[in-house]
């Protein structure tokens, strides 16, 4: 087996929880997803985050295949790359952040032509961030 093979065979194992034995006590990811989605709507309804419009939920339907759900109520089947642990979740990255971006920033900020704000050098407000 080639190193290459063995970093894909590995991450491969740990993308399906293979990779180590799950603990039958771990919290639920739909527990924890729970949680993030009543924190998102506390932020928006102070004002803080704005909906995003177009935001699909994830679920797993009677049938055991994967559904999206979207804001206008309708499904349609997902295909899952593979099979997970039933107390994991597939879930859309955009679902579980915010980007807090949406506010002007401060001065200290710059930039780049992502919209990604980075910390500048001179930045007086972030020093632990300097080498």
């Amino acid at each position: 087996m080639t190193p290459e093979q063995l970093k894909a065979s590995i991450l491969q194992r740990a993308m399906e929880g293979k990779l180590v034995p799950q603990n039958p006590n771990d919290e639920p990811a739909s527990e924890l997803l729970k949680r993030i989605k009543a924190e998102k709507e506390k932020l928006i309804s102070e004002g803080k985050i704005k909906r995003d419009k177009k935001e699909t939920e994830i679920f797993r339907g009677d049938d055991g295949k994967h559904y999206g759900k979207f804001a206008d109520g309708s499904t349609q089947e997902i295909d899952a790359p593979y099979d997970i642990p039933d107390t994991w979740e597939w879930v859309r990255i955009k679902s579980i952040y915010w980007n807090f971006g949406q506010n002007k920033p401060e001065k200290s900020f710059r930039y780049i032509d992502t919209s990604t704000p980075i910390i500048h050098p001179k930045s007086k407000n972030h020093p632990e961030s300097l080498p």
